[in-house]
């Protein structure tokens, strides 16, 4: 890895910043590099005031063993270097314990609404856009094709399934070396509004992956940003996303072969959703890692199948 690259990750990682797969990237680099290593603990002792030692051994635990990260991010990240948001974090916490101490008082329920995604089982759409879609109801993104049962992969549900075929599309630069292969799809929230003004909305979303070669070094992700605004600023809500992003979240876990045969991989999570979020942009994907230093990844034999997305508003019972 380049030291430029290196220095990227390390900084994401002391500012609170870095993805999931980017964390991959950085344990690979420090299992990888001495140099890495020595340079990675004279950065982080500089800000160890700041970010404090634990972070640091949760990192080198994941060095040791497999993982699944879920990372839920909001837009407000570094509460430690600004006083206003650490009273405001403070004011979030106490309404936490109120609503604890409510809930054991009361009951929670739960009001569930399915969200109008279209052809989360690959049935219906046979081509997919180029992009970052601009409109919903679509899925789009870099090269792959709608197949049926193949390299020992059946789909999950139904006849058909999303195969993941190379790193880029007709948009992308011809000269940017690329190893995440990626689809999208936005979902329209804006008649959900009523449900979001509760403050107590979360959209749950779960898709599933599977991988037809034993190869290692491949990733799936599941990731979703809210963002509020006309649908025309999808692009640049998801290419800034750690900056227009409202809230978002993301699921990666390594592509296996359960008891030595391809399986499907279900990945969850869950979006808090705030007050006047106008779309969601689903994204699934999956990863090369290292990166090559240079050309487009093509994808062996990788797949996605049954996607769901749902809202639901958790209340105490008697609560407004």
């Amino acid at each position: 890895m380049n030291p430029e690259h290196f220095n990227t990750l390390v900084h994401a990682y002391l500012d609170g910043t870095l993805s999931p797969l980017q964390k991959l990237e950085l344990e690979q680099a420090l299992r990888d590099s001495v140099e890495h290593r020595a340079q990675f603990w004279k950065q982080t002792e500089l800000h160890g005031q700041l970010r404090g030692v634990s972070e640091n051994e949760a990192l080198w635990r994941g060095l040791e063993q497999a993982s699944e990260i879920q990372m839920v991010s909001s837009r407000s990240r570094s509460w430690f270097c600004n006083p206003l948001a650490a009273a405001a974090a403070g004011f979030v916490l106490c309404l936490f314990c109120t609503s604890s101490v409510r809930a054991y008082m009361g009951q929670w329920v739960s009001k569930v609404r399915p969200l109008p995604m279209a052809n989360g089982g690959f049935e219906e759409q046979t081509k997919i856009e180029d992009g970052v879609p601009t409109v919903v109801g679509v899925w789009s993104g870099d090269y792959s094709r709608v197949v049926g049962a193949e390299n020992g992969v059946t789909p999950y549900q139904g006849g058909k399934m999303l195969r993941f075929v190379r790193a880029n599309n007709e948009l992308s630069d011809p000269r940017a070396t690329r190893n995440v292969g990626e689809i999208h799809q936005i979902i329209d929230l804006r008649p959900f509004h009523a449900d979001l003004a509760t403050g107590k909305a979360q959209v749950e979303i779960s898709a599933r992956f599977a991988a037809g070669t034993q190869d290692s070094g491949y990733y799936f992700s599941l990731q979703a940003i809210s963002f509020q605004g006309p649908i025309e600023w999808a692009v640049e809500a998801w290419n800034g996303r750690d900056r227009y992003g409202r809230t978002a979240a993301e699921r990666v876990v390594e592509a296996s072969w359960p008891a030595g045969r391809p399986a499907w991989q279900k990945l969850q999570l869950n979006l808090p959703v705030l007050t006047g979020t106008d779309f969601l942009i689903l994204h699934g994907a999956v990863t090369r890692l290292p990166k090559p230093k240079e050309g487009v990844v093509e994808f062996p034999a990788h797949y996605m199948d049954d996607v769901t997305a749902q809202l639901r508003i958790n209340r105490v019972e008697g609560d407004s």
